[in-house]
């Protein structure tokens, strides 16, 4: 898929906010998580459908890295004039030497997990190009023990 094949509109972030969490409420609700939404910014311009799936498979994987009874924190906010969309958790984290690789395709950080709870490791290279499509940046900060934080920079 090139640039010039998205389907783009500007879409309301918080109706995409909306959407996202109607969808992964029963993955919430299986690990006792609360999503908490700090939605700032009014719209986007960019494929829906692809920024839903970006945005759910990120989300995913915050809820299976994150602690029962603890949240995830879904958030969009203008910072320098772009729209920045957060992803935070309050999982385990992982080592600063993980972030580099973790767009790379079948690269997982936590290698014992098998692909029945883990997936095959294509996600967050999935993420990579839907970012990359939307000229979008995606940053990746995290501290074992304290969770991990993921940007969508928009353009």
């Amino acid at each position: 898929m090139r640039n010039s094949d998205l389907v783009t509109a500007g879409i309301s972030l918080s109706e995409l906010f909306d959407s996202v969490a109607g969808k992964i409420t029963s993955k919430l609700s299986e690990k006792n998580l609360r999503l908490d939404i700090d939605c700032e910014q009014g719209s986007i311009t960019g494929d829906r459908v692809l920024l839903e799936s970006l945005i759910i498979n990120l989300l995913d994987n915050a809820i299976k890295a994150s602690i029962p009874g603890t949240f995830v924190q879904l958030s969009g906010i203008a910072e320098n004039d772009r729209c920045v969309i957060s992803i935070k958790d309050s999982g385990k984290g992982m080592p600063e030497e993980h972030i580099a690789k973790l767009t790379e395709p079948f690269y997982r950080v936590d290698k014992s997990r098998n692909r029945s709870d883990g997936g095959a490791g294509l996600g967050l290279a999935l993420c990579k190009q839907i970012a990359d499509l939307h000229e979008a940046q995606l940053v990746f900060s995290s501290e074992e023990g304290k969770g991990t934080l993921v940007k969508i920079i928009m353009k």
